[in-house]
């Protein structure tokens, strides 16, 4: 339980010291987002040692059933979570910043040649099939 709520404070200080440094918008949404996945599993995290330590007083087996089956599904709930956010950390390392800003000047690119071309047909409305 303890180490879930260490692992959020971590989390929060480097969450705030984030804030404080200057980074793209594309750059910040990513931390954020970051921070939010890590947030639930490290509050996952701490809901798991709580219910370790309730183990000790339950004394229906029914409930210590229902105890160890929802500890399980935390557990796996976590591990799939952590999962996912290893992947998304290592797609963002693989395009890395430098591919999100040629991304958005090849999009740029995009647009202002388009506005420059004509219609193909004469006609601006691409809805009409014929």
């Amino acid at each position: 339980m303890l180490f879930g709520i260490g692992l959020m404070v971590w989390h929060w200080s480097n969450w705030t010291t984030t804030l404080k440094s200057a980074l793209a918008p594309m750059e910040l949404r990513y931390a954020q987002n970051q921070f939010r996945r890590r947030a639930v599993i490290g509050s996952m995290m701490a809901l798991t040692g709580s219910i370790l330590v309730s183990l000790s007083w339950v004394a229906d087996p029914r409930a210590f059933t229902v105890s160890i089956l929802l500890l399980l599904l935390l557990l796996c709930c976590i591990l799939i979570l952590a999962i996912l956010d290893l992947l998304n950390v290592i797609v963002h390392l693989r395009l890395g910043p430098a591919s999100h800003a040629a991304r958005a000047q090849l999009i740029n690119e995009y647009h202002r040649r388009r506005k420059q071309e004509p219609p193909a047909d004469g006609d601006d409305s691409p809805s009409q099939n014929n």
